[in-house]
């Protein structure tokens, strides 16, 4: 179950191409493929794997806002320097800088003190070296992924991220170049990357966010019950507003990927929740570049 979880990460983090145009590059996605893969590698199960990513989350938000005040801190002591301000003033932001250090020194020890409870000494201290040299290790992984995808230019990858310049994926890609708005890049193909992108219309759908979610869905849509795209969104948003999708969840452990050219099927996709529980099957077509949902069956519902 975790290489199929890592795997669609790791795809999931070659589809951000699209999906995170505007944000940034989709950093947290490599920190969670390095975690998920030490994991694998550690022999922890699919439950403690659980605690591992809940516990990576919590780290992550905590550590992004020490972070940013500590910035902000650097910032104010040395204009404060700069600025010539007493020795009150900057002996008070000296402090209070030492103070965010410590209090991010003590993250990390939690953390690892945490980890030691699912994990050998020798494990809690190989995470600990990952984690302190997190930017270098997502760097050679991004490496690998963006090699993967990179082709002679245009590269696709580095296209993708807004500030290319900065962006550890464009400069693992040697011939990254901006791609034609004309030219979108091909869909990548394999199993695991269209189950990425299966699962990413249900998670969108079940989060409430239609619209998004709806993005995924070809304007050629259609199956026995809805004529069309348009007849699929009102039935989705009827679902929606009864809170039928409400705690609903997938189960992948079964679902298979079978691909006939430019067509995809996609079974038996399990779900659950205030509905009750049935099995889908979707149908995906590579529309310019892109899979997209064409139509699906439910059973069971």
């Amino acid at each position: 179950m975790k290489k199929l979880v890592t795997v669609c990460l790791a795809a999931a983090f070659i589809f951000a191409a699209g999906a995170y145009a505007e944000e940034a590059c989709p950093d947290s996605l490599l920190e969670q493929v390095l975690l998920l893969q030490f994991a694998e590698k550690a022999g922890i199960d699919d439950y403690d794997l659980i605690e591992v990513l809940e516990g990576y989350r919590a780290y992550r938000s905590a550590m992004d806002a020490y972070t940013k005040q500590r910035a902000a801190k650097e910032a104010a002591l040395k204009a404060a320097i700069a600025n010539d301000d007493s020795d009150n003033v900057v002996s008070g932001l000296t402090r209070e800088l030492m103070a965010l250090d410590l209090s991010i020194l003590r993250l990390k020890q939690s953390t690892m003190d945490e980890a030691a409870d699912i994990m050998s000494a020798a494990e809690v201290a190989e995470l600990y070296l990952m984690v302190s040299n997190f930017d270098a290790v997502k760097a050679e992984l991004a490496g690998k992924l963006a090699a993967s995808q990179c082709t002679a230019a245009p590269c696709p990858i580095a296209a993708a991220c807004p500030a290319a310049a900065d962006c550890p994926i464009a400069a693992a890609c040697p011939d990254a170049k901006p791609a034609s708005a004309a030219a979108p890049a091909a869909a990548p193909s394999g199993p695991e990357a269209i189950l990425a992108r299966a699962t990413e219309f249900l998670n969108k759908l079940f989060a409430g966010n239609l619209d998004a979610a709806l993005e995924g869905v070809s304007e050629d849509f259609q199956n026995s019950e809805y004529a069309d795209k348009a007849e699929l969104k009102d039935f989705l948003e009827s679902a929606i507003a009864m809170g039928f999708l409400e705690d609903a969840s997938i189960d992948l452990e079964d679902t298979e990927v079978t691909i006939e050219g430019d067509t995809a099927t996609v079974y038996p996709l399990d779900i659950s929740g205030n509905f009750g529980s049935g099995t889908l099957e979707f149908v995906l077509k590579n529309e310019n570049g892109k899979w997209v949902l064409v139509g699906f069956d439910a059973f069971g519902i």
